[in-house]
Parts: structure tokens; C-alpha cells; sequence
């Protein structure tokens, strides 16, 4: 379920109104839950996206050294 299912499950079956950032900080800080959407952005699989990122890599490498 996600944090705007969550909103308008409780809008419509609960009549409670509250915002998606204050369901947020409830479920982090008063529920202690933690949570990150994905490890790793799924476009870095792609050839084109994982290509360009070992040449930016290669590039920072070259770079690092000209101004390290």
C-alpha cells in the first residue's frame, strides 16, 4: 500500500483527513518503521544509461586527477 492509498483509505473509510508527509512522519518517528523505495534506480540496468555511467566514471577519474 502506498502512502496515498494510505491517505485515501483513511479519508474515505476512517473520514480522517491528513496529509501524506504527516502519515509519513507517523509511520517513521512514532512506528520507528524505515523504508527505502528501491536499492538501486532500475534505469542503471539499461545499455545506454550503464554506458554513459562508465564514461562519466572514466571521465571523473581523469578529471580527479587534473584537480586532485
Amino acid at each position: 500500500m502506498t502512502l496515498k492509498e494510505l491517505q485515501n483509505w483513511l479519508e474515505n473509510e476512517q473520514n480522517i483527513s491528513i496529509s501524506i508527509s504527516a502519515i509519513d512522519k507517523f509511520i517513521r518517528h512514532k512506528l520507528g518503521y524505515r523504508y527505502k523505495k528501491t536499492l538501486v534506480a532500475s534505469e542503471q540496468q539499461r545499455k545506454d544509461v550503464a554506458m554513459a555511467r562508465e564514461q562519466w566514471q572514466a571521465w571523473q577519474k581523469t578529471e580527479a586527477g587534473l584537480f586532485g
